[in-house]
């Protein structure tokens, strides 16, 4: 099994207001970046016979599609999202 990378982008997001969270394009953008980092990671893992966290391979999956919504032009995501994203350690919650 490959050693997680160090050099993991983790993006700064305000605190959660009224349940969303406010995201730029830019944050936005190095989260996708980096979800699409752990998703070639994982999947990397796996070819090599590492088992499979299937929990974590649909958050991630599931936070991929849903960050790509928005990393062109930014807005909000929910609280929910930015806190998987933050159990992923992409993102450190203000």
């Amino acid at each position: 099994m490959h050693a997680r990378q160090s050099t993991t982008t983790r993006v700064d997001l305000p605190a959660a207001h009224r349940g969303v969270v406010a995201v730029t394009a830019e944050q936005a953008a190095d989260l996708y970046r980096a979800l699409r980092e752990l998703d070639q990671w994982q999947r990397a893992s796996a070819l090599d016979g590492a088992p499979v966290d299937i929990e974590q391979e649909c958050r991630t999956q599931t936070a991929l599609l849903m960050v790509e919504l928005i990393a062109a032009r930014g807005g909000e995501i929910s609280a929910e999202l930015a806190s998987v994203l933050a159990a992923l350690g992409l993102a450190r919650l203000g």
